[in-house]
């Protein structure tokens, strides 16, 4: 009797031991090829690349990606192999972004955080890599800088930038990608500075400009983007509208490729 209680107390303690994390076979593959179980990829340095637990070749569960010096790049919680949830990070171990991946493609929110002081910087939508709705960018505070409508990947809807105080900066709308509709900017003090329409991404017809008093200061009719009547003025609003498309979307993202663990 006692003899059958030793064995039976060897074996449960045996079998706890065999079931330890330290003895599991890494990096195994069925007859057909598919990876199975636990996968540990290292660099050439011999740092971990990615480590992860596979069924029937698709990621499953929780998988870690690092960069080549040891910091966390990627975390991603796989569901049923397609979709997953992830974090992605700066090379400083400091999150970078947040969202749904299904298979290779951003969807639903996906948000942004800057290098720099960690604050939310950039809201997103997406539906299977494409932006859909509106997407959001913030100052320091959490206040909201600029607001854009998507659709099908494209800008389409109203456009609003505001001032750090919530003061509305500029009010406009998007067709197809293209500036089209009234066009209307302002002052910190609420009142106008500007105001015209865009046609197919042209100014178009008659644009007011403002002091800062709310008096005006000028007219100029524009034909197809042309100023008709104020060369000099033309420059200035065209490296006007330059600026704003050259820093339209400057909010850094991290890099996604190489995220999910397909190599």
């Amino acid at each position: 009797m006692l003899k059958s209680i030793f064995i039976t107390l060897f074996l449960f303690a045996s079998s706890q031991i065999f079931a330890s994390k330290s003895d599991t076979i890494w990096n195994q593959t069925d007859k057909q090829g598919r990876k199975q179980g636990y996968w540990r990829v290292s660099y050439e340095s011999g740092k971990t690349k990615y480590i992860g637990f596979f069924k029937d070749n698709k990621p499953l569960g929780e998988m870690k990606r690092f960069y080549d010096n040891g910091v966390i790049k990627a975390i991603q919680f796989f569901s049923d192999g397609k979709k997953s949830r992830a974090k992605l990070f700066y090379q400083n171990g400091e999150l970078a972004a947040e969202g749904n991946f299904i298979e290779s493609l951003k969807d639903s929110v996906w948000k942004y955080y800057s290098y720099y002081d960690k604050t939310l910087k950039l809201e997103e939508n997406y539906i299977k890599g494409s932006k859909e709705g509106y997407s959001k960018k913030y100052y320091a505070q959490n206040q909201i800088a600029e607001e854009i409508e998507w659709h099908n990947n494209l800008k389409h809807g109203p456009w609003k930038q505001y001032y750090n105080d919530g003061k509305i900066k500029l009010n406009a709308n998007y067709f197809n990608d293209s500036r089209n509709g009234s066009f209307l900017t302002y002052y910190p003090t609420g009142k106008p500075e500007m105001k015209g329409t865009f046609q197919n991404n042209l100014m178009q017809g008659e644009w007011i400009y403002y002091d800062e008093t709310g008096n005006v200061k000028s007219k100029i009719t524009y034909i197809n983007g042309v100023a008709q009547n104020a060369g000099e003025l033309q420059k200035k609003e065209d490296a006007y509208f330059k600026l704003i498309d050259e820093n339209k979307g400057k909010f850094p993202e991290p890099d996604e490729n190489n995220i999910l663990l397909n190599k």
